[in-house]
């Protein structure tokens, strides 16, 4: 059936229409029409039988229609309405997936969820709601149906796979308090390795009728792998269909989110999987921790990188083996492919072991492998304690020349014995001696010992209280095989053999590819104590959420359990993300290589009613009635109106006044001013910079930023070519801020708490290159205490500051480029004087990054010295505000401290970018 009604009773109405008929076709006689004077209209008159005069059937005709139209439309008409879903015996279980894959279509499983609802209702039927993803302890039971829509309206969507064996389970369960029950499956159509145990349930379960919502997989995609090479990223994408040729555009960013840069991935015809290579400079690669593609807004465009996708550079103190005759003569040859794979290969030049050892110092190495060194001029000596110092991981192996050298090397983690230790052969007594299992503070633990290697020769340690915790591996008999010694923020890692096969045979073993991996790994790592437990803790960091962005950890994920022996995977506690610190990451997936995209399949169960999510609901078509029927009320007005003898009166008249109407429209359009831009919206002037301010909904203070943000710009004007526009109010939930590099944010408490979208806008917007002044403007009274304020401005701030992606503050350096952009501050006062002016902390060793955000610009601001109430002006030629202390020299300081902010944001770090000026010349030969 194509068209119900929701209210047929409304349609017995129709039964009315004959009696209206008959009703329209009688009419009063037209009025007859006499000219004056008096009495010749007397002289005519005569009595005569006055008889009704009909209408035209076309205006009955007319009247009827629009009648028949006001009907249909009351009874509420609904185009192709589905038959009743829910029967009134038995109970409903409306089985829901919110994994995911259900992000995409998210409101179509909601329309479809809230129709089962509403026809159980209408039968007073109770029912029960089960998601496919939701936590362990979740009390399923049946509910009338106001407490289901409740329940509804706080599920969402999940960055997880469907668990629908638990869900059946949860059924099944459920089914124990009812004979039989009616089931209702919201599907979002992609199968997952459970479906088999899951649907093994679905034989027993007496669910009349099982009402079967499949969802479409077609759009959906995903990015599965992302693997490291010596030069480039490659990342593999898979589509769940083969169809036309498709590109995708995959982005990197950084920790702060920050855009580092994007390639396209592109899908041949017929293809569902594609591969492409992101390839930018080292440190670029190192800092992406996520990577996302453009229009997939769900958790599979998006896959992390933590620390295990760091690709370092190592070098070699010695000759690349390509460049020499006999390159498996090499001392570093086996070193150099095992460590390939690792990270980026430099090698030493053909200059002495000084330069050479500068030269790779300079290319800032992570990791620096020396083979049988026995001495090393004292300069070289100075400058590796400070790399290593400086966090470099420096790599040792044994050899004869070591073994012969004098026992006073400083670049060695324990005291070695002098000549070597000799295992086997025609004098000597020992064996060759095998690894031992790893100790449990080692790197290695979790790693099987090598059952095949065996160490002929070594160099022997000095005994001493602190050997054996500095021992990572030891031989079968106890002596150490590799040491280590952790100093300041680096390490020495020393091999007690040598790194040619003569002294073992460890260099041709897949241990030893494995043992310096993992060194290279742990470069610039804290070593985690593994000696009282199996498994790593890591507190999340970033979650993923189910539209693919990374987030602030939900208050119920809890630390991820990292097994030495077993692969972390995700589960609701435990969501997608990155756990650890902000500077050792791990990255947990939803995917690896092996993630397939397949569509789910409808399980062998009797009764199973297949529905499409398209067509279930109903369109109702009551609007188009109700328009039908007022243009045909409409038409029969005009016709009446053409009839009648006012119409020709009406057109006499306005030939007069046409005239009139036209001289005094004219008039007051020359007369009346421009339209003022409407408040809050973007006023797009070419060529200027405008001022903008946050509205708070308090007419005051709104207007105090306002005045004092004009008087800013008027100041501005005045001492600098920047000719500003005119200051504008955003909301920001829904105005644009990209026009704006700089907004100005009063604290106001009784303001309501800006929505999460506004929140969401704001970080885009500061990330992306904008900055945000917050003010509290209550230094007078309370004073500004990041860490802990207890005024309601304070607090005020702080709630919002928790839901914005920023960087650590400090107080504003005097040495700031934000302290002499323009004038020279020796602080920023506003109305008030005493508070810091609080920006992004410089201390994150950034110097050598290719990119930055807003060019080196804080993203933030925060004071409470009211700059607006400062600025304001009365508009009289006087100010809205005094000074605290009543000093015009203050308020002086506060006009220029805005326009070092104005100059700040607007020219970036061009003046601390001085200070390279001598090394850049130096580098042009001038």
């Amino acid at each position: 059936m194509a068209l119900g009604f929701a209210a047929p009773l409304f349609l017995l109405a129709l039964l009315a229409l004959p009696a209206l008929w008959w009703v329209l076709r009688l009419t009063p006689p037209r009025p007859q029409k006499e000219i004056f004077p008096p009495l010749r209209l007397l002289l005519k008159l005569t009595r005569k039988q006055e008889t009704p005069t009909r209408n035209p059937w076309w205006a009955v005709l007319l009247r009827l229609a629009m009648a028949a139209l006001f009907i249909v439309a009351l009874a509420q008409p609904l185009w192709r309405p589905q038959a009743q879903l829910v029967a009134p015996s038995h109970p409903l279980v409306v089985m829901i997936d919110n994994s995911w894959a259900a992000a995409p279509r998210w409101q179509e499983h909601l329309r479809a969820a809230r129709r089962l609802i509403d026809e159980a209702q209408a039968y007073n039927v109770p029912l029960a709601i089960i998601a496919t993803v939701a936590p362990a302890d979740t009390d399923t039971r049946f509910m009338d149906a106001p407490a289901a829509r409740q329940y509804l309206d706080t599920l969402a969507p999940q960055a997880l796979h469907a668990d629908r064996k638990t869900a059946f389970t949860r059924l099944a369960d459920l089914q124990r308090t009812t004979a039989e029950l009616q089931l209702a499956y919201l599907t979002d159509g992609l199968a997952t390795m459970q479906d088999r145990d899951a649907f093994q349930q679905v034989e027993t379960l007496k669910a009349t009728p099982f009402l079967w919502y499949q969802g479409d997989i077609a759009a959906l995609g995903i990015l599965n792998t992302a693997e490291k090479t010596a030069d480039a990223f490659s990342v593999s994408g898979l589509r769940a269909t083969g169809g036309s040729e498709q590109t995708w555009t995959v982005t990197a960013h950084d920790r702060q989110g920050r855009r580092l840069g994007e390639t396209p991935l592109t899908f041949a015809k017929g293809e569902k999987q594609a591969r492409t290579r992101f390839e930018l400079p080292l440190e670029l690669r190192n800092d992406i921790v996520s990577l996302h593609v453009g229009g997939l807004n769900h958790a599979g465009g998006a896959y992390l990188l933590g620390e295990g996708a760091q690709y370092r550079r190592i070098a070699l103190l010695g000759p690349a083996p390509a460049e020499l005759n006999q390159p498996l003569l090499a001392p570093l040859y086996y070193v150099s492919k095992a460590l390939q794979p690792a990270g980026e290969i430099i090698y030493a030049g053909t200059g002495t072991a000084s330069e050479n050892i500068e030269a790779l110092l300079a290319a800032k190495p992570a990791v620096l492998v020396m083979g049988d060194t026995s001495t090393l001029p004292q300069a070289a000596i100075g400058k590796l304690g400070q790399w290593i110092e400086g966090g470099g991981t420096l790599v040792r192996f044994a050899g004869p020349n070591l073994a012969a050298s004098p026992q006073d090397d400083t670049l060695l983690p324990v005291t070695l014995r002098r000549g070597e230790r000799t295992l086997g052969g025609a004098l000597s007594w020992a064996m060759p001696q095998k690894i031992a299992p790893f100790p449990a503070d080692s790197p290695f633990t979790g790693m099987a010992p090598p059952e095949d290697v065996t160490i002929a020769h070594q160099i022997l340690a000095e005994p001493s209280p602190r050997l054996t915790e500095q021992s990572w591996i030891t031989l079968a008999d106890g002596t150490p095989l590799v040491t280590a010694q952790n100093r300041s923020s680096g390490r020495i890692v020393f091999i007690h053999t040598s790194a040619a096969p003569g002294w073992s045979n460890l260099p041709l073993s897949g241990f030893f590819v494995d043992m310096l991996q993992k060194i290279a790994a742990t470069a610039n790592q804290p070593l985690a104590d593994n000696s009282h437990e199996q498994a790593q803790t890591l507190s999340p960091w970033r979650t993923l959420g189910a539209d693919g962005m990374l987030g602030q950890p939900p208050v119920y994920v809890r630390p991820l359990q990292i097994q030495t022996d077993k692969q972390a995977q995700p589960a609701y506690l435990t969501p997608p993300g990155l756990y650890g610190g902000q500077e050792n990451l791990h990255a947990l997936n939803l995917f690896d290589k092996t993630a397939t995209l397949a569509p789910l399949q409808i399980p062998p169960a009797p009764a199973i009613r297949k529905l499409d999510y398209a067509r279930s609901g109903n369109t109702p078509l009551s609007g188009s009635f109700w328009l039908a029927a007022l243009l045909l009320f409409a038409l029969d007005c005009l016709l009446v109106l053409l009839q009648s003898s006012v119409w020709h009166d009406i057109a006499r008249k306005f030939r007069h006044g046409a005239t009139v109407i036209l001289v005094a429209g004219g008039t007051a359009a020359i007369l009346m001013p421009p339209p003022a831009p409407a408040q809050g919206k973007p006023v797009q002037l070419a060529g200027q910079t405008h001022l903008a301010y946050i509205i708070t909904g308090n007419r005051q203070t709104d207007e105090t930023s306002k005045t004092g943000l004009e008087a800013l710009a008027n100041f501005i004007e005045q001492r600098t070519t920047i000719n500003p526009g005119p200051v504008v109010g955003l909301n920001p939930e829904k105005d644009e801020l990209a026009f704006y590099p700089l907004l100005y944010w009063p604290m106001e408490p009784d303001s309501p708490m800006p929505s999460p979208q506004a929140i969401e806008r704001i970080s885009a917007y500061m990330q992306h290159g904008g900055t945000v002044l917050f003010d509290t403007r209550d230094q007078l009274n309370e004073g500004l205490q990041l860490d802990d304020s207890a005024s309601p401005a304070g607090t005020r701030l702080r709630d919002i500051l928790a839901g914005l992606d920023i960087p650590p503050l400090e107080p504003a350096p005097q040495d700031h480029v934000i302290a002499r952009s323009f004038f020279l501050m020796p602080d920023f006062p506003g109305r008030y004087r005493g508070s810091p002016l609080w920006i992004a902390a410089t201390a994150q060793k950034q110097e050598n990054r290719l990119t930055r955000s807003g060019d080196g610009v804080s993203p933030i601001l925060v004071t409470a010295n009211d700059f607006a109430g400062a600025w304001a002006h009365d508009g009289k030629g006087g100010w809205r505000f005094r000074t605290v202390p009543d000093e015009n020299m203050q308020r002086v300081w506060a006009f220029r401290g805005g326009l070092n902010i104005v100059m700040y944001m607007l020219s970036g770090n061009y003046k601390a970018d001085q200070v390279h000026a001598p090394e850049l010349l130096k580098r042009l030969g001038r």
